[in-house]
C-alpha cells in the first residue's frame, strides 16, 4: 500500500505541475477603467508556483545513507540452498547497497529528475525543480512589458511588480507567461459585443486550490500541506468614472470622489470570483 500511495502522490504532484499551477500570494491589486475605455491594471506582491518542493514532497537524489538493497551482492557467492519445508524469506531481508549500486541508483535518479524538468520546461516554459532555472525564468519575465520587477525567492515564490496601461478595444489576461503553454490567468477582462467589459478574476479564490491540495494530502495521510504564502491574501479594487451595471461584492459599489469604488478582500478559503460589468462608453 505505501508504493501505491507513493506512486498516487507522484501522478498527483505531476498533474498539478502539468497544470502550471500558479496562485496568487500575499497581494495587492487595482484596476481602473475610464468610460473611454482607457484602463490601468496593476498587481504587486507573490505569485506561487505549487511544486512538490512547496508542498514538502522529496525531489532530490537518493540519500546513500538510507538506501537498501535485496537479493545477494553482485559478485557474491549464492547463499546455501534452504532445505526443503523451509519459510521463503522474500524480500523482507534487506542489506546495505554496494558501491557499484548505488552509482547506478543514483544515476538512473538523477537521469529521471533530469527528464522530468525537461518535460516540465517544455510545458511551463522552466524547470520547478531547478532554483537556477527559475531565476533565469524570472528574468525572463521581467523583459516582458509591465513586469517593473520580478524577484525569486524560492520554494516557488515569485516577488512580482506589475503594471499596465491600454485601451479595453481587446481582451486584457493577466498573467501572461513566456513559454507557458498552460495558464490559469488572475484577471480576465473580456469585451462584449454591446461595448460593456466584464471584468472577471478567476485566480483570486483559494477553493479550488484548497480542495486540489486536499486530494493530495488525503492521498499522503499527512498534515494539510499549504501553498509557501498560505494562500491567495489580499485585496482586488476596481474604480471607474461608470456606474457598473452589476458587481458582486459585499458592500456594493461606493462613491471616492468623482470615481465609483468596488472593493473585494480575497483570504484563504475564499470561492467567489470578484465580477463586475462596466458600460464603456454610456
Amino acid at each position: 500500500m505505501t508504493r501505491v500511495r507513493t506512486f498516487v502522490v507522484a501522478v498527483g504532484a505531476s498533474l498539478l505541475l502539468a497544470a502550471c499551477f500558479l496562485l496568487p500570494g500575499k497581494f495587492a491589486s487595482t484596476l481602473d477603467v475610464r468610460r473611454d475605455g482607457q484602463f490601468a491594471f496593476a498587481y504587486k506582491g507573490e505569485i506561487v508556483l505549487i511544486t512538490p518542493a512547496s508542498l514538502g514532497q522529496p525531489t532530490g537524489l537518493p540519500d546513500p545513507a538510507t538506501m537498501k538493497c535485496f537479493g545477494p551482492a553482485p559478485g557474491a557467492p549464492p547463499a546455501p540452498s534452504a532445505p526443503p519445508g523451509a519459510p521463503r524469506m522474500g524480500m523482507a531481508g534487506s542489506r546495505a547497497c554496494t558501491p557499484d549500486e548505488i552509482a547506478k541508483r543514483t544515476a538512473d535518479a538523477a537521469a529521471t529528475r533530469t527528464r522530468e524538468g525537461e518535460q516540465m520546461a517544455k510545458i511551463i516554459g522552466m524547470d520547478p525543480g531547478n532554483d537556477a532555472s527559475m531565476r533565469d525564468y524570472a528574468a525572463q519575465i521581467a523583459k516582458q512589458g509591465g513586469w517593473r520587477s520580478v524577484v525569486y525567492r524560492g520554494k516557488g515564490v515569485f516577488d512580482v511588480d506589475f503594471a499596465q496601461t491600454g485601451r479595453l478595444d481587446r481582451d486584457f489576461v493577466f498573467p501572461l507567461l513566456p513559454k507557458a503553454s498552460i495558464i490559469v490567468p488572475f484577471v480576465v477582462i473580456r469585451k462584449r459585443s454591446d461595448g460593456a467589459v466584464l471584468v472577471s478574476a478567476p485566480g483570486y479564490r483559494a477553493a479550488p486550490a484548497q480542495a486540489f491540495l486536499n486530494g493530495l494530502n488525503s492521498m499522503q495521510s499527512l498534515q494539510p500541506s499549504v501553498p509557501p504564502t498560505g494562500g491567495p491574501q489580499g485585496s482586488f479594487v476596481v474604480t471607474s468614472d461608470l456606474a457598473p451595471l452589476t458587481n458582486n461584492t459585499d458592500d456594493g459599489p461606493v462613491r471616492d470622489g468623482d470615481r465609483t469604488r468596488l472593493s473585494w478582500t480575497v483570504a484563504p478559503g475564499s470561492d467567489k470570483i470578484p465580477e463586475a460589468l462596466l458600460p464603456l462608453g454610456r
